[in-house]
This record gives structure tokens, sequence and C-alpha cells, in this order.
């Protein structure tokens, strides 16, 4: 018997390490702030959100087959899941390139769509990014906390982009305000 209580004692810390690790006991903080504009290559998708992983793949693939290195993924999620069809969600799927990248992409313009993201007005929050993971637990963690934010501050919310910071192992959640 105490063998078994020993061996549910460790699985729970490490379960508890785990999560801890992973940011789910970390206090989501959100702001309301002016985003700087940027520059992303992407391809259009229209469907459910969970299922965007082969875009960025693809993006990621045909980027680098080009000669750009990508580190920050972006994911703009133009409909809210609560009021639209899940087959009817649209999204831009892709990764921030520089005004260098832009250039390498010019004689290959019909093969990229390239936009210019602009949140004038936003709520803004950061979540840990340590693997895939994250995403799902941000996503569980931070949606609520903005939710909460707009209500307690009388605002209305509408596109909303996610962007996988590599290079700061960051998920920085950018909410535009209407």
């Amino acid at each position: 018997m105490k063998i078994v209580l020993w061996i549910v004692g460790i699985i729970v810390v490490l379960v508890l390490g785990f999560l801890l690790y992973m940011g789910a006991f970390s206090p989501v903080k959100v702001s309301q702030e002016k985003v700087q504009p940027f520059f992303m290559a992407y391809e259009d998708y229209v469907g459910e959100y969970k299922n965007v992983m082969p875009v960025f793949e693809k993006v990621n693939k045909h980027l680098i087959s080009k000669g750009i290195k990508p580190t920050k993924g972006v994911g703009v999620y133009l409909d809210d899941p609560k009021t639209v069809a899940k087959d009817k969600l649209r999204s831009m799927i892709g990764y921030m390139i520089t005004d260098a990248d832009i250039k390498t992409l010019k004689p290959f313009a019909k093969e990229f769509k390239i936009q210019k993201v602009m949140f004038d007005k936003a709520i803004v929050a950061e979540f840990p990014l340590k693997n895939q993971l994250s995403i799902l637990l941000g996503i569980t963690k931070v949606y609520p906390t903005m939710s909460k934010y707009l209500v307690a501050n009388k605002l209305k919310g509408g596109p909303v982009a996610e962007i996988y910071d590599m290079n700061i192992n960051k998920i920085i959640y950018v909410m535009q305000l209407l």
C-alpha cells in the first residue's frame, strides 16, 4: 500500500511540475495597447481553427524553399467560433516577414499572399511557448482572461492574431478592439 501511495505521489508531483513548466499556474496579464503593424506571408484557410497546423507547415516549407527562415508564426483568426459555424471559420495562416523577405518574395508574387496586418486598438496577452501543448493550454487560459477584460472595461473584441514567437518562446495574443 505504501508503494502505491509513493507512486501516486510521484506521479502527482511530476504532473504538477510539468504544468508549472508549461505555465499553467502563471497569471495572464491583459493590457490595452497599440500594436506595431507587421507583414505576413500566408494562405487563407476556411474551417475549424484546430486544423490549421498543416497550413503552417506548408507555408513554412514554401518560405524555406525561397531562402527565408521564418521564426514567427502568425494565425489571424477572423471569426468568433462561438458565433460562426466551424466549417465557415476564416483565418490567415502564415509567418511574419521582413522588408528584405518581401523583396526576396517579389519574383514569386503569384505563389504567396502578403499582407500588412494592423491592429490600431487592441488588447494583448502573452503565454509561454514550450511545445504544441502550449497552444492548447494558452487557449484555455488566455481567451477567458481576455473575455473578462473586455466585459470589465466595456469593450468589444474582434479578430485575433496569435503570434508564435520562437525567438522569445512566447505566444502573443492580439485582439482587435472594435
